[in-house]
């Protein structure tokens, strides 16, 4: 088992290490807290879907 920083995950997921936080603390991402620092399974991390750049639901020049 590899262990990911909330950085290492983030950058993984293609979203703000901030995300990452708050989705741990909401128990939408399994993580493991020690001190101020959360850890995180990198095959865990591995098996979510991941975002693809750009903001959700913000039209293209071309969609528009």
């Amino acid at each position: 088992m590899s262990l990911l920083t909330t950085s290492e995950a983030a950058a993984r997921l293609g979203i703000d290490p901030s995300q990452v936080r708050r989705m741990a603390v909401a128990e939408l991402l399994l993580g493991q807290k020690y001190g101020r620092a959360w850890l995180f399974d990198a095959d865990e991390i591995d098996r979510l879907p991941k975002r693809t750049k750009g903001k959700p639901g913000r039209k293209t020049g071309s969609d528009r």
